[in-house]
């Protein structure tokens, strides 16, 4: 227990019994939160293997056999449609075209448009009502 200035320590016996298990469980809690924050973690494992071309390591062997099967020494077979990316691996081309160019499919949500759009019964049949519609060449195809 916590020692007060100027009193003497509480003994357990003399904790009213309705915040016996509560302080216990509250001192434990402190004990091991003091105890995992002082705690020395380990240092990660070491790469085990290394690329005998270009010296990069890895922790396993099935990651260096891909590094040498599709990556080392090979050109990138991956190109970005929109840039002059290229990539080596499919998951980073598609990867940078959500990050970096945020295609919008437009024939997806002009087709769920005109699924949700209902004809106005409101409207009275001698009221003469243009519908704009837009050019095709200002609609991007995808």
């Amino acid at each position: 227990m916590a020692l007060v200035p100027g009193k003497a320590p509480i003994k357990f016996g003399q904790i009213p019994a309705h915040l016996a298990l509560p302080m216990l469980l509250m001192r434990q809690n402190m004990e091991n939160s003091m105890l995992s924050a002082t705690h020395i973690k380990p240092e990660p494992e070491s790469p085990k293997v290394f690329c005998p071309n270009c010296g990069r390591a890895y922790k396993l062997k099935s990651s260096l056999r891909n590094h040498m099967k599709w990556e080392c020494g090979k050109e990138p077979q991956f190109n970005c449609p929109y840039c002059s990316y290229k990539a080596k691996q499919k998951m980073h081309i598609t990867r940078h075209i959500e990050r970096m160019h945020k295609v919008i499919d437009f024939s997806v949500v002009k087709h769920e448009m005109q699924e949700n759009v209902k004809p106005n019964s409101n409207i009275p049949e001698d009221l003469d009502v243009k519908k704009e519609v837009p050019d095709k060449k200002d609609i991007p195809d995808s």
